[in-house]
């Protein structure tokens, strides 16, 4: 996937996340959330159209047909903001469903 170089990180389920980053697009099958004002936000719907062409893509090569609840993606403007709003360490994080 080609991003935009002002988003960093794409995170599944970021602790703090949906607290700030509260512009958000929906599409099919992702839900995408940026901070209001940010780079991510003027990137979210060309992000939500890459996510979706790349899922197509991913599923056809796997043979599987997408039956799960929408994916949620929180994106960032660089690294030290997605540390200084979930409090994470790292350049990404995940958290499995339950």
């Amino acid at each position: 996937m080609n991003l935009a170089p002002a988003i960093v990180a794409l995170l599944l389920a970021a602790p703090g996340g949906e607290a700030v980053l509260t512009s958000t697009v929906e599409t099919a099958r992702f839900r995408l959330h940026a901070r209001p004002g940010s780079r991510a936000e003027a990137s979210l719907d060309r992000v939500a159209a890459l996510a979706e062409r790349d899922l197509d893509s991913i599923l056809a090569a796997l043979e599987f047909r997408w039956t799960g609840e929408r994916i949620r993606l929180f994106l960032y403007d660089d690294v030290s903001e997605l540390q200084e709003i979930t409090g994470v360490g790292a350049s990404g994080y995940s958290v499995p469903l339950e």
